[in-house]
């Protein structure tokens, strides 16, 4: 893929979760192995400097 100018908004060029392949392909609307450790670690890493951290929420579903 190439860099358009000006350049596309990430909603238009990164997939979303019915993109990307399944683990199982008999239903490919289920959630892979790594389901639950993608928000623990988006949890554990999101740290924004200009809020404190009792005013983050990270949720799934």
């Amino acid at each position: 893929m190439y860099q358009t100018d000006p350049p596309l908004s990430p909603r238009v060029t990164l997939p979303t979760m019915y993109v990307l392949p399944s683990e199982n392909p008999q239903d490919p609307a289920s959630p892979d192995e790594f389901h639950i450790y993608q928000p623990r670690l988006l949890g554990d890493t999101f740290r924004p400097p200009t809020y404190p951290q009792k005013q983050v929420f990270v949720a799934s579903n």
